[in-house]
C-alpha cells in the first residue's frame, strides 16, 4: 500500500479537533452539567487515542528498547519459556509476555502493535485512576485532576512515553494496586478478596519491572499498617496470601523449566549492578537532569500550578494521613527513577500518578466552583497548551505522516537475511540492532536480543558469555550477523566490541559459519551446511 500523507490543511484541522476535545473537557468542568459529566471520561479516551495515532501507525522503531521488546515477544510466541529462550536483562518478564499475548491475535508483532498496546496501557492506567480518585473526592474535583494526566498522555508526543516501555505494564499494576487499596481505605467492611488480589498484582510488579518495585512494597506496607491500625490482623494475611500465592507459582514454574539461576544472576543481580554501574553524582542532580527537556517537566510545572488553589485557601479541611501516603509514594517514585542514574525519560512514566494523587490530596476538599480558583486553572491550561501543543505541533505528523505504511520496511540486510532461513529458524545478532529480528519476524537464536552484557565490563559479563555460548551452540542459528559498526547508537566499536573480542565465540563462528555479504559494514554470516551447494 502506498504511504499515508497528511497534508498541512489536514494536519492543522487534526490539531484543531484535538482542541476542542480538550475545551470540552475543561468546560465539562467548570459547568458541571449532568451531560458533559457522563462525557468527560469518553472524550478524555477518544481524546487520546485521537492523539496518539500518528504514533500507532508509523510502523517504524520509536525508541531501541521498543525493538528488544518485539523480539522477545516474537521469541516467546515460538518458545515461551523466559530467561531460557529471551532475556530483557532490566525489563521483567510481565512485558514481553503481555505484548506477546496480543501477539497471538495479529499476523506479526510489529511496532504497530506495540504502539497499540502501549496506547492500551496508557488508557488502562487512566481508568484504573480515574476510580481511585472517585473514591476520595466529588466528581467535578475527580474531572478536575484528570485534566492534567489527560493532557499529558495527549498532547506529551515524546518517544519517551509513546513507545512501548518497560514501565507502562507496572503503572497499570499500580494504579490497579492504588485503586483496591483505596477500596480498603475508605471501606471497613471490604471483601476477602480484595486482600488477595491486591497482594497477588503487588507480587506482580518486579516481575514487570524490578524498578517500579518500592513504589509496589510502599502500597502493601500502607494498606498493612492501615489494617493494623483497624484491628483487622486478618485481613493482612489475605494480603500476604495473594502475594505468596503469586512468588510460589512463580517459583514453581522457575524451577519447574529450570531457569532459578538465571532468574537470579541475569535478573535481580543484573539490574543492582546496572543501578551501581550509573553515571557519578547524587541522586536529586540525576532526577533534574532527568526531567530537563523532557515533557514531564512541563507535566510537573502544571500540576504545580494547579496547586494554587490550595494556597487560596488553606482553612479546608485536610486529610493528612492520605497526604503523607501521597507524598512518600512520589518521593519514593522520584528516588526509583534516579537511582539507575541513567539518561533515559521513559523511566518518568512511574511518576505520573504519584504527582497527579499528590495535587488530588492537596485540593480534594476544596471548592472548585468560585473564579478565583478558575483563573488558577486557566493559567494551568494555557502553560499545558503553549508549551506542550505548539513545540510538538510537528513531530508526530509531519515528520511521522509521509512515512507511514502497513507493514516494517525491511532493509537490505534483513531481505539478505530472509534469503537464507526458512520461517522457524532463528536469528542471532552480535550487538545492539533489534529491528533485525522485527524485520524478519524471526525467534532470537540466544537469550541475548542484544549483547550488552557479553561485551561491556561488569560483574555478570562472564555469566551472560557463557549462557550466550550455551545457547548458540544449542539452537544454532541460521543466520549470526556482527552488527558492532561505527553508524550504531551503540556497541559501534568493531576494534574492540565485534564478535572477535570474544574468543570462544570467534572460534565457533568462525568453524560453523561463513560469511556471505557485508552490507554497510554490518556482516551477515550463514550456517555452512545450509548453504546451498
Amino acid at each position: 500500500m502506498p504511504p499515508f500523507y497528511l497534508s498541512n490543511s489536514i494536519q492543522y484541522s487534526y490539531w484543531f479537533l484535538g482542541c476542542l476535545c480538550a475545551l470540552f473537557l475543561v468546560r465539562s468542568c467548570i459547568q458541571n452539567k449532568a451531560t458533559n459529566s457522563s462525557l468527560f471520561v469518553p472524550i478524555a479516551l477518544i481524546l487520546i487515542v485521537l492523539m496518539r495515532l500518528p504514533a500507532i501507525f508509523f510502523n517504524q522503531e520509536l525508541n531501541p528498547d521498543e525493538s528488544q521488546m518485539i523480539a522477545h515477544a516474537i521469541t516467546l510466541k515460538q518458545d515461551p519459556v523466559y530467561w531460557q529462550s529471551a532475556d530483557g536483562a532490566t525489563t521483567g518478564p510481565l512485558n514481553s509476555y503481555f505484548l506477546a499475548l496480543f501477539g497471538v491475535f495479529s499476523s506479526s508483532i510489529d511496532y504497530k502493535l506495540a504502539h497499540t498496546v502501549s496506547l492500551i496501557c496508557a488508557l488502562l492506567s487512566l481508568l484504573l485512576f480515574y476510580q481511585s480518585v472517585k473514591i476520595f473526592c466529588s466528581k467535578p474535583t475527580s474531572r478536575f485532576v484528570l485534566l492534567a494526566p489527560i493532557f499529558f498522555l495527549s498532547f506529551g508526543q515524546s518517544d519517551q512515553f509513546t513507545h512501548y516501555s518497560s514501565e507502562q505494564l507496572p503503572v497499570v499494576l499500580l494504579n490497579l494496586s492504588l485503586w483496591l487499596a483505596s477500596i480498603i481505605y475508605t471501606n471497613n467492611q471490604t471483601k476477602w478478596w480484595v486482600y488477595v488480589t491486591l497482594g497477588f498484582v503487588l507480587a506482580a510488579v518486579p516481575f514487570a519491572k524490578l524498578q517500579a518495585s518500592l513504589q509496589a512494597l510502599f502500597i502493601g506496607l500502607a494498606v498493612m499498617a492501615l489494617l493494623f491500625h483497624r484491628k483487622k490482623r486478618a485481613n493482612i494475611f489475605g494480603l500476604v496470601a495473594g502475594a505468596l500465592s503469586f512468588l510460589l507459582v512463580t517459583a514453581a514454574l522457575l524451577i519447574q523449566f529450570n531457569v532459578i539461576a538465571d532468574f537470579l544472576e541475569f535478573y535481580i543481580q543484573g539490574n543492582l549492578v546496572y543501578a551501581a554501574n550509573g553515571k557519578e553524582g547524587n541522586i536529586i542532580s540525576h532526577f533534574f537532569r532527568l526531567l530537563y527537556g523532557e515533557d514531564f517537566m512541563i507535566y510537573a510545572i502544571t500540576i504545580m500550578l494547579f496547586l494554587l488553589p490550595r494556597f487560596g485557601n488553606l482553612k479546608a479541611s485536610f486529610d493528612l494521613s492520605l497526604f503523607l501516603f501521597a507524598l512518600i509514594w512520589l518521593l519514593i517514585g522520584m528516588y526509583s527513577v534516579s537511582v539507575p542514574s541513567r539518561p533515559f525519560g521513559h523511566y518518568l512514566n512511574l511518576l505520573i500518578y504519584p504527582w497527579a494523587l499528590f495535587l488530588l490530596v492537596a485540593i480534594k476538599d476544596i471548592p472548585i466552583t468560585n473564579a478565583s480558583n478558575w483563573s488558577c486553572i486557566a493559567s494551568a491550561l494555557i502553560w499545558a497548551f503553549v508549551l506542550i501543543l505548539i513545540p510538538n505541533s510537528n513531530p508526530p505528523l509531519a515528520n511521522f505522516a509521509s512515512n507511514l505504511t502497513q507493514v516494517v520496511p525491511k532493509s537490505k540486510i534483513a531481505n539478505k537475511i530472509l534469503a537464507h532461513l526458512a520461517p522457524q529458524d532463528r536469528l542471532t545478532v552480535w550487538g545492539w540492532a533489534c529491528n533485525y529480528y522485527v524485520e524478519t519476524q524471526l525467534a532470537q537464536g540466544t537469550a541475548e536480543s542484544h549483547t550488552e552484557r557479553c561485551i561491556e565490563s561488569s560483574p555478570v559479563k562472564s555469566g551472560h558469555q557463557v549462557r550466550y555460548m550455551s545457547d548458540i551452540t544449542k539452537n544454532r542459528p541460521a543466520v549470526f550477523i556482527d552488527a558492532v559498526v561505527s553508524s550504531h547508537f551503540y556497541l559501534n566499536n568493531p576494534q574492540t566490541q565485534s564478535y572477535e573480542s570474544f574468543p570462544l565465540l570467534r572460534h565457533f563462528i568462525n568453524t560453523n559459519y561463513k560469511l556471505v555479504d557485508t552490507i554497510d559494514g554490518v556482516r551477515i554470516f550463514v550456517l555452512k551446511n545450509r548453504l546451498k551447494k
